[in-house]
C-alpha cells in the first residue's frame, strides 16, 4: 500500500465506531477544561467538537457534530489574538484529553496568559464610589474628529456620570470613536461585561483590519484620552 493509500486509508477509519456510538466529554465547569469529565453519546457518523470561546475567558464546549462538517470547519492554524472561538475535533475520551492538554499546557499557553481579563483589568483599581467625577476627555462631536482630541481639555462631568469613557468601533463603514462621561450602569454593560473579556479588546494597538467595539472605563483626570486608558486608571467593578 502506498504512503497516499495509507493516509487516505487512515482519514477514512479516524471515525469509525465498534458499537455505532462514540463517546465525547462533557464540561462541568465551562472555564475549567479540567472539568471535562463528564460524557455524552454521540452518533457514530459524529465526532466530538471542541468549541474553545477565546472572547469568553476561554470557555470551552463539547458538542456532538457531523464528523465531515467538523473537520471542514475546523480552525488548524486557530489564532487566539484574531478568532472569537476555535473548533477543534476529536473523536473519543482519550483524544479529546490530549487534544485540551495540547491546546491549554502547550499550544497557547503564552497566548491565552496574555487574554485573560486579569491580563489588562487591573488588580489594584480605583474605587467605583467615586464621590467626585472624573474631568473627562468629551467630544463636542459624535463621533469625535480624531484630528481634535490630542487638544481636548478634560471637562468636569456630573455626579451622575462620575466614570470617562472611551469607545472605539471599526465595521465596514470605517472607524468611529467616541468619548465622554458615562454611569455605573453604563461602564458595567459595555466595559466589564463584554470588553474587559474580550480577546480582540485585549490586543491593542487595534489591527486597523478587525472588526470590533471596545469600550473602556476610567477614573482619572483626561483618563480616556487615549484608545485605551492607562492601565492604573480602569475601573475594576
Amino acid at each position: 500500500m502506498t504512503p497516499y493509500a495509507i493516509f487516505i486509508h487512515i482519514s477514512l477509519t479516524f471515525f469509525i465506531t465498534v458499537n455505532g456510538q462514540i463517546t465525547c466529554p462533557v464540561c462541568t465547569d465551562p472555564y475549567n477544561p479540567d472539568s471535562c469529565t463528564g460524557t455524552q453519546q454521540c452518533h457514530s457518523h459524529d465526532v466530538c467538537e471542541l468549541h474553545v470561546h477565546l472572547s469568553d475567558r476561554n470557555r470551552v464546549n463539547y458538542i456532538c457534530h457531523n464528523s465531515h462538517a467538523c473537520v471542514n470547519q475546523q480552525t488548524h492554524a486557530c489564532n487566539p489574538y484574531t478568532h472569537d472561538t476555535c473548533t477543534f475535533c476529536c473523536n473519543s475520551l482519550q483524544s479529546c484529553a490530549t487534544e485540551r492538554q495540547d491546546l491549554f499546557t502547550t499550544r497557547f499557553t503564552a497566548a491565552m496568559s496574555t487574554l485573560q481579563p486579569t491580563s489588562f483589568v487591573p488588580t489594584t483599581a480605583p474605587t467605583i464610589n467615586a464621590t467626585t467625577a472624573s474631568m473627562c476627555i468629551r467630544c463636542d462631536s459624535n463621533p469625535c474628529n480624531e484630528n481634535l482630541i490630542p487638544s481636548l481639555q478634560p471637562i468636569q462631568c456630573p455626579s451622575t456620570q462620575p466614570y470617562c469613557y472611551t469607545d472605539v468601533v471599526q465595521d465596514a463603514a470605517g472607524r468611529s470613536v467616541y468619548k465622554g462621561c458615562a454611569n455605573e450602569s453604563f461602564c458595567r454593560t459595555k466595559y466589564w461585561d463584554y470588553s474587559a473579556v474580550s480577546v480582540a479588546c485585549s490586543r491593542y494597538p487595534y489591527s486597523s483590519s478587525a472588526y470590533l467595539e471596545c469600550t473602556f472605563c476610567c477614573l482619572g483626570e483626561g483618563c480616556n484620552r487615549a484608545d485605551r486608558p492607562p492601565q492604573y486608571t480602569l475601573v475594576n467593578f
